[in-house]
């Protein structure tokens, strides 16, 4: 038996308290915490856990009870404090997707675990369905051959289903589609390579950011993804884990998973179209222990036993996933100009985006970097438009702030477009401009009013 302490007893946390954790059968609770006492009365009033187990802080639990795993079910923005903190106590920790909010403290936390020996998993829980491990299964024994083209749909209508969460950036990308790339990576058995991603929001959303996007990813063995994802959708309702249709050499593997929402439970569903044949449905095996209880049971043998189990998602495998979701993320951004982003060699498994300390550094093959997350192609075309944005930019802010010169417009102009780039996309400001082009001179020239201020000032 794994003894284990929770944080966070929140919506999704009194879930986990009611509806996982007792069914997972290694798992022996030692202690609850969260810092509303109104949230640890609750599980005591509710699922009758006793009030000496109940902490409204992580320290004093850790001092009054013996534990070796903390499960972290709070909201996203607390995951890293409180990840890393659990981990400098020294517990081992199974935490929520996305367990960072940003690519350095993912890093961060999991070069800690390493230098602690701790475990450090985070609840890809999409992994643990039928349908994605038979299929997973059929892709590495090569039953069709090599995996062509992947396309993926997911379709749901969040005004009428109960969605409240309209103001969460990147809905769909950050939330949602993290489960579908990553099973992307699970079942192909393989790392991306580039990606490229448009996202919108359509009139009369209720979303404050996009909740439709469209993306292509390139993985390294040569298959293209075609997704496409929808809080927005008319059409008919997918399962959770999307639709999927996997084109082989020789025949498709097609399959959908996690059909389920409110009081309505289907089955994960797979079938198989040799070339020129009809489809063939599947009988899937069942998992013993599905979906988020797959997490948890699967963090307790580990613990159990020192052997990591399979479809396991350790925090350094979870960051593949997680810069695959910024990678998009930034791709699908005013200042990129959806251009397609490719995940750079060089870091884990020489298939990860290089990581910095201020989020992704990517940069297309024979592409030229010209600062801080601005990439262009490597020829003469691409940096005379480069060229011609700064100048132009440089002008439009002169107007603006006065002074003048080829030179001036020029500097102004090239390093205003880092600057009003970086600054649109981190504070999250659209524009409404559909022309790319146009988009870049306006953040450009913002960015060169800003820095000929700054420049004045310090002088």
């Amino acid at each position: 038996m794994v003894k284990a302490i929770q944080i966070g007893l929140g919506h999704w946390g009194f879930s986990w308290t009611k509806e996982v954790i007792p069914k997972v059968p290694t798992i022996e609770m030692v202690g609850y915490v969260d810092s509303n006492p109104d949230a640890t009365a609750r599980v005591q009033a509710e699922l009758g856990i006793e009030a000496s187990l109940c902490f409204l802080n992580l320290e004093a639990a850790v001092q009054a009870v013996d534990a070796q795993l903390a499960i972290c079910t709070l909201r996203t923005e607390a995951h890293y404090p409180v990840v890393k903190q659990c981990l400098e106590l020294g517990l081992n920790v199974i935490v929520e997707k996305p367990f960072a909010t940003t690519i350095a403290q993912a890093r961060e936390l999991v070069a800690l675990a390493e230098a602690k020996g701790l475990t450090l998993m985070v609840s890809q829980n999409y992994r643990f369905q039928p349908a994605p491990i038979a299929a997973a299964e059929l892709v590495s024994a090569g039953k069709f051959g090599a995996v062509n083209l992947v396309s993926i749909d997911f379709r749901r209508h969040a005004p009428s289903q109960g969605y409240r969460y309209w103001d969460m950036p990147d809905p769909l990308l950050a939330d949602m589609a993290i489960h579908h790339f990553d099973l992307m990576r699970m079942v192909l058995g393989d790392e991306p390579k580039r990606v490229s991603c448009r996202t919108w929001n359509p009139a009369g959303s209720p979303f404050n950011y996009h909740p439709i996007g469209v993306a292509t990813l390139e993985f390294e063995k040569g298959t293209i993804v075609s997704y496409r994802g929808s809080w927005m959708s008319s059409g008919p309702v997918t399962p959770w884990g999307g639709e999927w249709v996997m084109d082989c050499a020789n025949g498709e593997i097609i399959w959908s998973s996690r059909d389920h929402f409110r009081d309505k439970a289907g089955p994960d569903r797979l079938a198989l179209r040799a070339l020129d044949g009809e489809a063939v449905p599947v009988k899937l095996d069942p998992v013993a222990l599905a979906d988020r209880m797959g997490t948890l049971g699967a963090v307790a043998d580990a613990l159990e036993t020192g052997v990591v189990p399979a479809r396991f998602s350790s925090g350094a495998d979870n960051l593949h996933s997680l810069a695959l979701v910024q990678a998009t993320i930034l791709s699908a951004s005013p200042r990129s100009c959806n251009k397609a982003m490719a995940l750079e060699a060089g870091q884990p498994d020489g298939n990860m985006a290089q990581m910095t300390s201020g989020g992704l550094n990517m940069a297309l093959p024979e592409r030229q970097s010209t600062g801080q997350g601005f990439t262009m192609d490597n020829n003469n075309r691409s940096l005379l438009i480069f060229i011609g944005i700064g100048l132009v930019a440089g002008f439009l802010a002169s107007l603006v702030v006065g002074g003048g010169g080829l030179i001036t417009y020029l500097v102004s102009g090239l390093i205003g477009s880092l600057v009003g780039g970086y600054l649109f996309s981190a504070l999250r400001i659209e524009l409404g401009i559909s022309n790319p082009l146009v988009r870049q001179i306006v953040t450009s020239t913002v960015g060169a009013i800003i820095v000929v201020l700054l420049a004045r000032l310090i002088a």
